[in-house]
């Protein structure tokens, strides 16, 4: 009979193309907002996008800011920043864990 692999699904494969594309275009926006060099390499960038989120981070430890979630709740704009720095360098990990794969 047919033999399929137990932990295959179609979210596991990435195209290689994808993954450049969206990397790139997070690049670019972590650049801009930064204001970083447009030739700093993926090292630079990772340091920076880290930097600013401790920064905030430490911000939110000053201020005693209490973060909220849900609607009909408005968040801080250090909560958002926060949240931003937090989620890119979620992304930058996973791209960097896809190139090991990949690469």
């Amino acid at each position: 009979g047919t033999k399929i692999e137990s932990v295959s699904n179609k979210y596991r494969f990435v195209w290689r193309g994808s993954v450049e594309k969206h990397q790139a275009k997070l690049h670019a926006k972590i650049k801009e907002t930064l204001s970083l060099s447009a030739d700093a390499c993926k090292e630079d960038i990772r340091k920076a996008v880290k930097k600013a989120w401790n920064h905030c981070r430490e911000e939110c430890r000053k201020q005693k800011i209490v973060f909220v979630y849900g609607s009909g709740k408005r968040k801080t704009e250090v909560q958002r920043e926060y949240e931003k720095y937090k989620e890119w360098l979620e992304k930058l990990k996973a791209h960097e864990k896809l190139w090991k794969v990949n690469g």
